[in-house]
């Protein structure tokens, strides 16, 4: 090899792992010249990567739903596509969904802490909602909230949500017998009835801050319109959530509910059973 003070450490390497024929124009000029060995992939990820800027290159069409299913081709976090009659996509990490199944126990003696998973609709984007799965890392001191899971839908309809829990509990059977899983999801009954569906001895809760939402729509819709009115009401249904017993949460309703408005005390007895049960449960823990 002869050597000279202007080549480069990459031209130096080069000449060292390509075959001497090409790099002779005298003996490969009238053949093709074989890969240089630095631009061969040399793992499965610059594998893929070079299987996908080949595809790009042949692509006949910048379809996003076609790229859609690129996406799924290329990586192993799209899971499950469906575009007729409503598009339907359920994208989750396999290794986020193993840690999410160590956190699991059937043990009912296991002092384990308890797993509070959250399902929404959290965004609309463009014409597609957007729905997570979220739960919290429990091995961390601060219980980190991370994604479980996503879907994208077109329609918030109660069979949609069944598609993602049908993926769910074929992927995390676990789900059926864990004894330390609650499942904290607003009042929307097509999300309430799908998870009931595939998950019917869940323990299913409403989130605090979809019931003080609720408050506040309906105390605005009811001509409500001062903010000290207004915190009034939301001060006083966030200190029944609050309650550290049964017993105080039926003692401070019955208080509330003798200054609330009448129609007000109505509206919200209609879902306070389903606090009840959220009293109850934090109850048994203790």
């Amino acid at each position: 090899m002869k050597s000279s003070t202007t080549s480069s450490a990459k031209n130096v390497y080069r000449s060292l792992v390509t075959p001497s024929d090409a790099a002779d124009p005298t003996t490969s000029s009238h053949l093709p010249h074989p890969p240089v060995s630095t631009a061969v992939p040399r793992n499965s990820e610059q594998a893929r990567n070079a299987l996908k800027a080949q595809r790009n290159k042949s692509r006949p069409s910048r379809d996003a739903l076609f790229n859609l299913h690129e996406l799924a081709y290329d990586t192993t976090f799209v899971h499950h596509i469906t575009t007729f009659p409503d598009l339907e996509v359920i994208l989750y990490d396999r290794q986020m969904m193993h840690t999410f199944q160590s956190l699991l126990t059937t043990s009912s003696t296991d002092s384990v802490p308890t797993q509070v998973v959250s399902y929404d609709t959290t965004f609309n984007i463009g014409d597609f909602y957007l729905s997570v799965l979220l739960f919290r890392h429990t091995d961390f001191e601060s219980a980190p909230v991370l994604p479980l899971a996503y879907m994208i839908h077109e329609r918030k309809l109660q069979h949609t949500h069944e598609v993602l829990f049908q993926q769910i509990q074929s992927v995390c059977p676990q789900l059926f017998t864990a004894t330390n899983i609650v499942i904290v999801t607003d009042n929307e009954p097509a999300i309430r009835n799908a998870i009931r569906t595939h998950f019917p001895d869940a323990s299913l809760f409403l989130c605090w801050n979809h019931v003080l939402q609720d408050c506040k729509r309906w105390l605005r819709s009811h001509g409500v319109s001062t903010s000290v009115e207004m915190a009034y009401y939301t001060d006083s249904v966030r200190q029944l959530l609050q309650s550290a017993s049964l017993d105080e949460y039926k003692n401070r309703l019955i208080e509330a509910t003798t200054m609330w408005s009448q129609p007000f005390a109505s509206h919200f007895v209609q879902v306070q059973d389903l606090l009840l049960w959220l009293v109850k449960f934090l109850q048994s823990k203790k």
